[in-house]
């Protein structure tokens, strides 16, 4: 279980520095705000990776 949470905590932060990537790159090209709404999002997906993992 502590193993799990790790991975979930390691996930969701690769999730949210490739939402930042991202974001940062759409920003440089049309600065606008609604762009954030990538960061949380990749933070989710990072997140939902091991959701949908068989296992080991």
């Amino acid at each position: 279980m502590k193993e799990r949470n790790s991975r979930l905590k390691q996930a969701m932060a690769f999730g949210l520095i490739a939402g930042a990537v991202v974001f940062s790159i759409f920003y440089y090209l049309d600065p606008s705000l609604k762009y954030l709404l990538f960061i949380p999002f990749g933070g989710l997906m990072g997140w939902a990776t091991l959701f949908v993992d068989k296992g080991e």
